[in-house]
């Protein structure tokens, strides 16, 4: 357990790192916003059960799970703390402070929430949604060509895209889960 922290806190340091400064570059912001979009809307997507996996046969095996799954979600978690950071450091610094003990520490204690209360990874996607539209909109690109509409434009389009993010989230994953439940026809 301490290594598995040790290795976590290092991995999201090294993120932060790196997404913080390519954050500043034109189109960055643009993937970043669109992985975002992405991983919130994977994170709304019905599981498949009876897949076929069975448990892990070794301990290396699952060890290297552990490992992808903690860098898929230092991925996400970093992305989104450096959007809400904006380029402030210490806000950077704040966010993975936080996030870090919450992610280790209290990630049974969310489990067992999730169970009872479904609807906080709705409003955890949602949330996800929003942070990806805002993304997107503040890349140097849409700021720069937006600002040329005007000098209010570039922050309604921030709000445009915010909401957008969020409704396209949750809309997307509303028709992924009707999809799941429709009967399929085969002739």
């Amino acid at each position: 357990m301490f290594l598995g922290t040790g290795v976590a806190l290092l991995l999201r340091l090294i993120f932060a790192a790196v997404v913080s400064t390519l954050m500043l570059l034109p189109f960055v912001k643009i993937v970043g916003g669109a992985a975002l979009f992405w991983i919130a809307i994977k994170l709304l997507e019905p599981n498949e059960e009876g897949n076929g996996h069975g448990a892990s046969e070794s301990l290396w095996h699952a060890v290297k799970l552990i490992a992808v799954a903690d860098v898929v979600m230092s991925l996400d978690n970093v992305i989104a703390v450096a959007a809400v950071a904006d380029g402030s450091l210490a806000l950077l610094v704040f966010g993975l402070g936080v996030s870090i003990p919450a992610i280790v520490a209290g990630a049974n204690i969310i489990m067992a929430l999730l169970n009872y209360f479904p609807l906080i990874i709705w409003a955890g996607a949602a949330l996800l949604g929003w942070i990806a539209g805002d993304v997107i909109a503040t890349d140097p690109i849409v700021t720069d060509y937006m600002a040329s509409f005007g000098p209010d434009v570039p922050e309604k389009t921030r709000l445009f895209l915010s909401i957008l993010g969020m409704a396209g989230t949750l809309g997307a994953c509303l028709v992924s889960r009707s999809r799941e439940r429709a009967p399929r026809l085969d002739f």
